[in-house]
């Protein structure tokens, strides 16, 4: 194999886990909200939770108290598991080049499959997370995307309508993006690296 060209692979996988870690700090669903009498707040979804921007005391006026639009603990605890494990799996794909496991009577390489279902795994991600989010913010009555006038409720003497604009930002994209670069990439990666056992 061909030196250089193992390095080029590394930087390549390097630059989709830099993006990778990125995407994922980054909110992948925004509402701002105004309001005369709630101030202006932005309510946030991260891939690892829900950010009410100070608007959680509002969300307790749902019937449920709130509980409607939680992030369940196990799945916050779920998606930190993949994300320690797709970082891991991105270092083997850059360090073992040549190693291989037998799996169904072949040889699967272990580079090529790490960073492969690292991606695939990752667009699976953005996928449920909006399927997850949408049945909890159509709950506040907030679009998905778009503008609209809200009535959240009443909160003592003041009655709390929101102006909302709600909208799909740069980084979950970037996510979907990263998902799909990393699926490509180990795609080619006998190409880049040239001839080797899978």
């Amino acid at each position: 194999m061909n030196t250089a060209r193992i390095w080029i692979f590394r930087a390549l996988v390097l630059i989709g886990l830099g993006t990778f870690v990125y995407s994922f700090f980054q909110p992948w669903w925004i509402a701002e909200t105004k309001s005369a009498v709630a101030g202006n707040h932005n309510v946030i979804i991260h891939p690892y939770g829900l950010d009410g921007g100070g608007l959680e005391g509002y969300f307790a006026l749902l019937p449920g108290g709130g509980v409607e639009v939680a992030v369940p603990q196990f799945l916050i605890i779920v998606i930190w598991i993949f994300f320690g494990a797709a970082i891991a799996a991105l270092l083997l794909g850059m360090i073992f080049n040549k190693a291989s496991i037998p799996l169904f009577g072949k040889r699967l390489n272990i580079s090529r499959w790490a960073v492969g279902l690292v991606g695939l795994v990752y667009i699976v991600v953005c996928v449920a997370a909006v399927l997850f989010a949408m049945p909890k913010i159509a709950l506040l009555h907030i679009p998905f995307t778009g503008t609209a006038f809200v009535y959240v409720g009443s909160f003592g003497m003041w009655s709390i309508e929101l102006d909302v604009t709600a909208y799909i930002p740069f980084g979950y994209w970037l996510a979907i993006g990263t998902g799909v670069y990393l699926v490509v990439l180990a795609f080619l990666r006998n190409k880049i690296i040239g001839k080797s056992a899978e």
